[in-house]
């Protein structure tokens, strides 16, 4: 497990650039901010953008046929999957917490208050964050890097459908969903996001066993 960390990180030391562009859109995005919504974006989105590189590692590993190679080591393949999920949620949760520390001194420095529903909300992100990687990394490891971003692309057309058919059938019958959210007390909310990562976690693990199924049955 450890020869796996190490060669995912190396190979993520080779888009260190690609690492630095996005830490200086955040940085740019937190100086040029003007209101407390533009300050706090960069949660949600430097999390998103990071995790992301853990579904890369699946693809250097494909390339040229490079799992035949790797599977010769003394790994099982339930520690490949292990890790994959692991090295995601780790990248996730560290670049949140740098991200988090980083938008306080941004907003100290501009005088700015950052209320409770703002937070909530990016925190909330973090929480959709985990349920990508709960269907992506499973898409990935099936259908490989090309067909299986195709895959992801119809599935999430297919929930983004699935929710505006909800939205315009609240607003039918006269339900505004932002109202409602926003009426909901703090302690309301605090518990929907407690839900909301409950259920993120869940489905992890649901994903966590079908990718294992997933590699163990596949052949290289």
């Amino acid at each position: 497990m450890k020869g796996l960390w190490i060669k995912d990180l190396k190979l993520m030391a080779a888009q260190k650039y690609f690492f630095l562009l996005i830490l200086l859109i955040a940085i740019g995005m937190s100086i040029s901010a003007e209101d407390v919504s533009m300050m706090t974006f960069p949660l949600g989105f430097v999390p998103f953008v990071v995790s992301l590189f853990g579904l890369s590692t699946i693809s250097y590993d494909e390339f040229d046929n490079g799992n035949a190679f790797l599977f010769t080591l003394p790994i099982t393949r339930k520690e490949y999957v292990l890790e994959k999920y692991a090295l995601s949620f780790v990248l996730a949760f560290v670049s949140l917490v740098v991200m988090f520390l980083f938008t306080i001194f941004m907003a100290a420095q501009k005088g700015m208050l950052l209320d409770f529903d703002g937070w909530m909300i990016h925190f909330g992100l973090y929480a959709f964050i985990l349920l990508l990687q709960a269907i992506m990394i499973p898409f990935h490891l099936k259908f490989g890097q090309e067909r299986g971003r195709i895959a992801i692309i119809v599935l999430i057309g297919a929930l983004l459908l699935i929710a505006t058919f909800i939205q315009k059938g609240l607003e039918f019958i006269g339900i505004d969903w932002m109202q409602v959210l926003q009426s909901l007390p703090i302690l309301g909310q605090g518990t929907m996001l407690i839900l909301l990562y409950g259920v993120s976690f869940v489905l992890l693990i649901i994903s966590l066993k079908v990718s294992i199924h997933i590699v163990s049955k596949k052949e290289f």
